[in-house]
């Protein structure tokens, strides 16, 4: 095969090579599919609650007040770190942190009884998260913030 005919390499090519998922964003990526179960469950508690099922309000408020807090607080620590690290961009990190910020909003509406507030609030809280999980699963090049486009 003439050199001519030969297949230019990819840094020729001006490609990037797809960065190495590190633990780090492993554990990112697990922490934040738990969020979304237990978002989820949040909601089939409440939906057992008002099916009459008194347990499941306290069950609700268990959840909310300990496991998605914690969680969340975990998932801004791990999203901000890899920031730090350059394995995940600043709007995922920062987006993480208003998640939280919206949660903690959301269990004081939902200890004040504001079920109009209440209700839309986690309907967002769960998109939000949808979004931030399928967002962790797209490759990040670590030298373009900017969304992929495609040509």
């Amino acid at each position: 095969m003439a050199d001519s005919d030969a297949v230019p390499d990819a840094a020729a090519r001006n490609e990037v090579a797809a960065p190495e998922v590190t633990s780090l964003v492993w554990l990112l990526r697990i922490i934040i599919v738990l969020h979304c179960v237990i978002v989820l469950a949040q909601s089939a508690f409440a939906g057992n609650f008002l099916d009459g099922q008194a347990s499941a309000l306290r069950l609700h408020q268990l959840t909310g007040t300990s496991v998605i807090t914690a969680i969340s607080l975990l998932q801004v620590i791990v999203a901000a770190i890899c920031w730090r690290r350059h394995q995940q961009t600043f709007w995922f990190a920062l987006s993480s942190l208003v998640l939280f910020g919206a949660e903690m909003i959301q269990i004081g509406l939902g200890f004040t009884g504001q079920l109009p507030l209440h209700v839309p609030l986690g309907v967002a809280i769960f998109g939000v998260s949808l979004v931030l999980l399928f967002a962790s699963l797209r490759k990040f090049d670590a030298g373009n913030e900017a969304p992929p486009t495609t040509t």
